[in-house]
């Protein structure tokens, strides 16, 4: 898992292999990923280290994959095949489809932008649609983004479905043993997707239900004969409530405990196109909320899936699957609050749409550092920091009196504290914004150490 990830390789590890003639393409590729890694949320001419040689390489890039119709699936593959190596080593891949709208509303100099809604004033928002699945373990831990996809929004229908089938296509290289589900949330409930399922041949669906459907004359509407019946089980799951302030798009989400009951049942979908067509199997969950606290809304899921479910325990394990969906809600938060890239100046929408894929490669792996600081693994700090880095984190140490780091979980925990975490008793674990403020205090120090190290190397004598 842990392989090139190091501050010094990853940009060139998720760069893939240089093929005969285009060695010099995939540097520029690597040197571009690494200069978004280091410059998050400001301008590429603001490096750390002032490299003007950098910012142009990334410039030169950016036009040549232009020049050459060089697309966003093609800069992302070399990071997707790494991806997919990732994905060989799982029990269980969650492969988590989401969009979200960038807003370029207040830059009327970018071209060829699409409506993406209407302002208060009821004139056109425009921006760019960013449709994204995410790879995830079982357990929650982002194995890699495999597609950026910028449909128009007509065709989300299809944007759905297309990102389901190249789920599959990269699944069938999985090993037997490895399960793939597809994770989705309400917006794409649709039967023809549940229904696209049924064609794949190595691809689970599970999504949350929006539509409250009749199956036929006879029986109840779906989530009528969802709630029939005593729970199975009653269980407690870790999820996230949003405040009143978080509704109104100035809060974050609250972890919480919630007491919910579970029901499951196999269920029949009404197919497209009325009775012609043959209904659709699929098994339904339904989680309800025992007793919400006072002021805050009831949750309650519909989920459907084509994993086949026999025990309540297995029927948990889907709602503990649904409940990872908000990782790639993280990553949205990490591009627009961290990388800032509603900011870009860009000027052309095609433009836009390849820089906003490089940062969704450096903004998994800044994901990936705040998760794997959460739990113990086996791994020496080299494997995501470099020997600059690691220096930077003593000296911060000793600094401020902490005690310095002594494995991997330590040392990403100091790069928590630098971005003001606090680490009190009852403090929860540090979050995106915290972890992406830090690891760009810890890139300013680790370029300051490097410098001063080549300035005592070019006055040859050591340094104090």
């Amino acid at each position: 898992m842990g392989v090139g990830l190091c501050s010094d390789t990853w940009a060139e590890q998720e760069s893939g292999a240089a093929e005969p003639g285009e060695v010099r393409r995939i540097a520029r590729l690597a040197g571009s990923a690494a200069l978004m890694a280091r410059t998050m949320g400001k301008s590429q001419a603001a490096t750390p280290e002032r490299d003007p040689a950098a910012e142009r390489g990334y410039w030169r890039f950016t036009e040549k994959a232009n020049e050459h119709g060089v697309t966003p699936a093609e800069i992302l593959a070399p990071h997707r095949e790494r991806t997919i190596e990732r994905m060989r080593t799982q029990d269980t891949v969650l492969c988590v489809q989401d969009r979200t709208h960038v807003s370029y509303s207040t830059r009327p100099e970018h071209e060829a932008l699409e409506v993406i809604g209407r302002k208060q004033t009821m004139a056109e928002a425009r921006g760019v649609h960013l449709h994204t699945t995410l790879a995830l373990s079982g357990q929650g831990l982002p194995l890699g983004v495999m597609r950026c996809g910028y449909q128009n929004k007509r065709h989300k229908t299809r944007a759905w479905i297309y990102g389901l089938r190249d789920i599959d296509k990269a699944a069938q290289t999985l090993p037997r043993k490895t399960r793939v589900v597809c994770v989705m949330d309400r917006e794409a409930n649709f039967i023809a997707l549940i229904a696209a399922q049924q064609t794949l041949k190595r691809t689970h669906v599970l999504v949350r239900a929006r539509h409250n459907r009749n199956p036929g004359k006879e029986k109840d509407p779906l989530f009528v004969e969802m709630r029939k019946g005593k729970p199975a089980t009653v269980v407690e799951l870790e999820t996230r409530r949003l405040s009143r302030r978080a509704r109104s798009g100035r809060g974050a989400h609250k972890s919480s405990n919630a007491r919910m009951e579970l029901r499951f049942r196999r269920v029949m979908l009404p197919a497209n196109g009325g009775s012609r067509e043959d209904p659709v199997p699929a098994w339904a969950i339904h989680v309800r909320e025992i007793a919400p606290p006072e002021g805050a809304n009831r949750i309650e899921w519909y989920l459907l899936t084509t994993v086949e479910i026999a025990t309540a325990t297995e029927a948990m394990q889907i709602v503990e699957y649904y409940a990872l969906r908000w990782r790639v809600q993280d990553v949205f938060r990490i591009l627009k609050t961290g990388c800032r890239i509603e900011e870009l100046g860009m000027q052309q929408a095609e433009y836009l749409h390849k820089e906003i894929t490089l940062y969704m490669v450096a903004t998994w792996r800044i994901m990936l550092l705040m998760l794997l600081g959460r739990e113990s693994w086996d791994m020496e700090e080299k494997v995501i920091f470099s020997d600059a880095e690691l220096q930077m984190m003593r000296v911060y140490a000793r600094k401020n009196g902490l005690v310095e780091h002594t494995d991997l979980a330590s040392a990403i925990l100091m790069v928590a504290l630098m971005g003001g975490y606090m680490n009190r008793k009852h403090d929860p674990p540090p979050g995106h914004t915290i972890m992406w403020r830090g690891h760009a205090g810890l890139q300013m120090r680790a370029v300051f150490y490097e410098e001063i190290t080549k300035f005592y190397e070019f006055a040859e004598r050591p340094p104090p």
